[in-house]
């Protein structure tokens, strides 16, 4: 209880007259919650890319919005190798941090 009272902004009695008097903690009601999300009045229509290139033909397409699927790999051999396409700037900054060490050291 004495971990409350400081919660609740309450604070104790000082004379042993006003520790009698009852503690009062507030009562909050009962809010049911929500389990799950109402369905979409509207449902969302597929966007394919042909249909947004056929909206677009003759137009900027820099002001053009894409859908960010659109960037996503193709297959899961185009996620893998997504990490390996710069590889080689690894291996470069790694020989260059060598060097670095070698000629401080020096």
């Amino acid at each position: 209880m004495d971990s409350l009272q400081g919660y609740y902004g309450l604070k104790k009695p000082r004379n042993k007259r006003a520790s009698q008097a009852p503690v009062r903690i507030p009562q909050y009601p009962y809010v049911r919650r929500r389990d799950n999300l109402q369905e979409p009045k509207e449902k969302e229509k597929p966007v394919g890319l042909w249909s947004i290139i056929k909206e677009n033909i003759g137009k900027d397409l820099s002001g053009v919005c894409l859908p960010v699927y659109f960037n996503e790999p193709l297959s899961s051999l185009q996620k893998c190798f997504e990490d390996l396409e710069y590889s080689y700037l690894i291996d470069r900054a790694l020989e260059w941090g060598k060097q670095v060490s070698i000629e401080l050291k020096a």
